[in-house]
């Protein structure tokens, strides 16, 4: 209840409550090769791994639909660590909600880079590369001194989510 879904038309709608009819039915747990998401009745996708992200648009350009990366830090952020890589006045320091924010991270078109918000509105980016298979790091935010340059559809698609939740 609460989740942000999109339909075909790519129109957003919100997860309102749950209901039963009743009835029960054998029920699969698809995965359609290569993408992940499938429609079901009204035009509504859904995914079946139960993360944030969002299927693949009909109009050719391509869109990620693949797993989630787990988040991992690897200390690149963190002072005092051996794999700390700052010390300039350019350097941010880890966010204490890097790992909290980066569940609610949504994918840029490629899926090599996630991005999340925190409470203030601030945009942080996760980055994958940081040494484990399938994982991505914490890799600085909009509100750092060297800034941060976020994908136009990611800006878009988090204008999308902010009108959806107003309703």
């Amino acid at each position: 209840i609460g989740a942000v879904i999109e339909n075909t038309h790519g129109t957003l709608g919100k997860v309102c409550g749950l209901r039963s009819t009743g009835h029960y039915r054998t029920v699969f747990n698809l995965t359609t090769s290569p993408w992940h998401s499938f429609v079901i009745a009204g035009g509504w996708w859904v995914h079946n791994t139960g993360s944030s992200v969002q299927p693949p648009r009909l109009n050719g350009r391509y869109r990620y639909d693949g797993p989630k990366p787990s988040y991992e830090n690897p200390g690149h952020h963190v002072p005092g660590h051996p794999n700390y890589r700052g010390g300039g006045d350019m350097t941010t320091s880890l966010p204490s909600d890097a790992e909290e924010v980066y569940r609610q991270a949504i994918p840029d078109p490629s899926g090599r880079n996630w991005y999340g918000r925190n409470a203030a509105g601030d945009i942080y980016i996760y980055r994958n590369g940081s040494g484990s298979e399938g994982a991505v790091h914490w890799a600085g935010t909009t509100a750092s001194p060297r800034g941060l340059s976020v994908d136009p559809e990611v800006l878009a698609r988090f204008r999308n989510l902010d009108r959806a939740s107003e309703r």
